[in-house]
């Protein structure tokens, strides 16, 4: 992808480096979108900390912030001991929730990694209800706007049906749970790429093909429990001579819940 752009400035930002280690590499030897996640969140939570909200803040008032929606353009992923700059801010505040802006980038070469924007909910942790933003939340936290424009895939035309339609049956598993005893929203990008990549597999026509991530637009609609039974949804609504164009659902599998619903954008490459 291109350079960071010059508009960026660092000081108005809460910033970051690390390095991708050894256990975060997959079997291709570069991260995945669940790994990205992680780097998002651990960014998100250092920057409200360093404002005084560290887990503790929210632990005393009852409260957390939650992901409702989650837009990710990526580069090319990378692999085992590459360095990393990240950096986050706020772009828009509302009511009961706030708009959040991410960006990741080789500092060698200033190609950007990934560019992301969530969509975050206040929420009171116990009853899972909206909370109003303190004040003096919206007083400590500047707003820097320079919001990533959000793209609109659109999939399946009515009376069409997918290329290619795969199901993955797992359970929720208790380590997979987070503090607040919900399934981490960085899980579901292990398990969306896992039923990707069993589809792709399954399917032929890709047999010589590499598919590389592009492009995710990811809404969290219900939470997860460990111990639910879930089924993954896959079909690949297009797929071009150059790039794939998926949706996903993670649902409830005996009362059909929509619980995450997925748009994706990867790109087919020449196998190496």
């Amino acid at each position: 992808m291109r350079l960071v752009p010059e508009s960026l400035t660092l000081e108005d930002t809460y910033h970051a480096a690390t390095r991708v280690r050894s256990y975060e590499a997959g079997s291709n030897g570069r991260i995945s979108l669940g790994t990205l996640l992680r780097y998002l969140e651990y960014l998100a939570t250092d920057a409200s900390a360093e404002r005084g909200y560290d887990h503790e803040w929210y632990k005393r008032q009852g409260t957390a912030w939650v992901v409702r929606e989650m837009s990710i353009l990526l580069g090319a992923l990378p692999g085992i001991d590459k360095q990393l700059a990240m950096a986050t801010w706020l772009s828009e505040w509302r009511r009961v929730q706030a708009h959040r802006e991410y960006i990741v980038w080789n500092p060698q070469n200033g190609q950007v990694v990934a560019r992301a924007r969530g969509r975050w909910a206040y929420i009171d942790r116990h009853q899972g209800a909206p909370q109003r933003v303190p004040e003096e939340m919206l007083t400590r936290f500047d707003t820097m706007g320079n919001s990533m424009q959000v793209r609109k895939l659109d999939i399946v035309a009515p009376g069409d049906g997918p290329l290619v339609h795969n199901k993955l049956y797992l359970t929720a598993r208790k380590y997979e749970a987070d503090t607040n005893q919900h399934i981490n929203n960085c899980v579901y990008g292990d398990w969306l790429a896992e039923a990707l990549d069993e589809t792709v597999t399954a399917t032929s026509i890709f047999s010589t093909r590499t598919v590389m991530p592009r492009y995710y637009a990811i809404e969290y609609l219900q939470p997860v429990l460990p111990g639910d039974e879930l089924r993954i949804e896959t079909a690949i609504a297009h797929a071009g001579s150059r790039r794939l164009i998926v949706e996903q659902h993670i649902l409830h599998n005996r009362s059909d819940t929509q619980i995450v619903r997925a748009r994706s954008h990867h790109l087919l490459l020449p196998q190496t």
